[in-house]
């Protein structure tokens, strides 16, 4: 499967010094080796490399045509012309570049606001994402000017920083559960929950930098301190949903390591779910890991967790995109007993 987004190459030799620094700042993942295999782990499996390839160019393929078009429906054709499994992972890398460019920009942009208000309010949590990888390159007093306001949603920025922190240096923050600081962050009455989204990222982040490997990334999980396995696992659970790369069996034998925390996983799972059926980019994969995880359909899945978030109260003891979590987690308490 390819992508007819724009040649990284064939434009960007003629734009200016500063745009290409900006990307070079940015991204951590390149079309040049996945996560996995430039930090030392290595792909046996040539489909899971396959597939972690074809998420970082399109990735990449995405930021590209942000810095490359005029307008946001401009931009939105291109993205939508992307191979329909990897889609959204164009509109991560878009909305990366935006929130760089909101930042630098002279005067207040909302080019994010714009693009979650288009076609990309389809693609609300790889938007999001995006948003946190751009933060993690920038300086702390810019990260309010491009965090979008959705009380609730913004948190998946958190995650992404997460992500971004997790794979840009998974030594640090993997291998040796080193928790970033996030002073500074711009909603700050929950600073205790921070580090928590901060590691629902940073499991997203080890689907790849352990090369799928099911049993190495329970084992790094376990490796951390318990009261960080929750948000861990729920991490894997997406990555593994929505990414994919592994086989059934795989799936299984992650459900069945991921024990106490498998509401979590589940979670997790129905998360991707509600991303890929709204987005209406269900595959196979999709189907299969959401059967394992969660033991219902995508679209089950995916109406549990559109639900859970109806009626959520402001903000109290726990911010309400917890409360949303908790209770999708819930629904597939009894199931993860068994």
């Amino acid at each position: 499967m390819g992508t007819s987004l724009p040649d990284r190459t064939s434009w960007s030799r003629n734009m200016p010094c500063s745009w290409r620094s900006l990307r070079r700042r940015l991204l951590t993942l390149t079309p040049d080796g996945t996560v996995a295999v430039r930090r030392g782990t290595g792909l046996a499996d040539t489909t899971t490399r396959s597939v972690f390839e074809m998420v970082d160019r399109t990735v990449q393929a995405g930021f590209d045509a942000a810095l490359d078009s005029t307008s946001v429906g401009e931009l939105e054709a291109r993205l939508d012309r992307t191979a329909r499994d990897f889609r959204s992972f164009a509109y991560e890398g878009a909305a990366a570049a935006y929130a760089m460019l909101d930042a630098v920009a002279p005067t207040r942009t909302r080019r994010v606001g714009r693009l979650l208000t288009g076609r990309g309010a389809a693609h609300r949590f790889l938007i999001y994402f995006g948003v946190g990888r751009a933060i993690g390159r920038l300086p702390r007093f810019r990260w309010r000017s491009v965090l979008p306001a959705d009380p609730v949603l913004h948190w998946l920025a958190v995650d992404g920083l997460g992500f971004h922190r997790a794979t840009l240096d998974p030594i640090r923050h993997v291998r040796q559960q080193y928790r970033a600081d996030v002073a500074g962050w711009p909603h700050g009455d929950f600073r205790h929950y921070l580090d928590r989204a901060l590691d629902q990222g940073t499991g997203r982040a080890m689907w790849f930098v352990e090369g799928a490997d099911v049993d190495r990334v329970i084992a790094t999980v376990g490796r951390f301190p318990a009261d960080r396995h929750d948000d861990l696992v729920s991490g894997v659970g997406y990555a593994a949903t929505y990414t994919g790369g592994v086989s059934e069996p795989a799936l299984r034998r992650l459900w069945q390591l991921s024990g106490e925390h498998r509401s979590f996983l589940a979670q997790g799972a129905a998360f991707a779910a509600l991303a890929r059926d709204r987005a209406g980019l269900v595959n196979a994969h999709t189907r299969t890991a959401v059967a394992v995880l969660c033991g219902t359909s995508v679209e089950q899945a995916a109406d549990i967790a559109e639900r859970s978030e109806t009626d959520l109260s402001p903000d109290g003891a726990l911010p309400s995109y917890e409360v949303w979590r908790q209770r999708i987690a819930d629904r597939f308490t009894s199931r993860s007993r068994r």
